[in-house]
């Protein structure tokens, strides 16, 4: 398997267990909000149901945001050699290797680091468009695109 397919497979892998975890998370929520019982503490069966919807909110703002991700990921066509850098674009510049889908950090394959990141982070940012030959200062380091894919 092509090394820009296995780094977009790595990114879906890990998008779909944040929305496995996530709903994992709803489910254990809504089983403890269900059986909380009402005690002669009526406040603290409220606040622990309160507690407990709060919590499936926020997991479940989680999974959409990861839903959407997965959405975007599986749009990239990683046979596709772009102009310039984009989504889906694998960047070898003199500093290292970056693979443009999502934030997930260092990933290695083959004895090689990639840095998979997101095309809306900062780094991402002051990439996005250029060209191979260009270069790109960041944080004060320069990098030279060598090759891009």
């Amino acid at each position: 398997m092509e090394v820009k397919q296995q780094l977009l497979q790595t990114c879906i892998d890990h998008v779909k267990s944040r929305i496995d975890t996530a709903n994992s998370a709803i489910a254990e929520a809504r089983e403890a909000a269900n059986s909380e019982t009402k005690s002669s503490a009526g406040d603290k069966y409220e606040t622990g149901r309160a507690m407990m919807q709060q919590e499936i909110e926020k997991n479940a703002t989680q999974a959409g945001e990861a839903q959407k991700l997965l959405q975007v990921l599986k749009s990239i066509d990683p046979s596709k050699t772009p102009g310039a850098v984009q989504l889906g674009s694998m960047v070898k510049t003199s500093l290292g290797h970056y693979y443009f889908a999502a934030s997930l950090g260092k990933v290695s394959l083959d004895g090689k680091d990639y840095f998979v990141i997101s095309p809306g982070s900062p780094l991402g940012q002051a990439f996005f468009g250029k060209k191979k030959g260009e270069k790109v200062t960041f944080l004060g380091q320069t990098h030279l695109i060598e090759e891009l894919s």
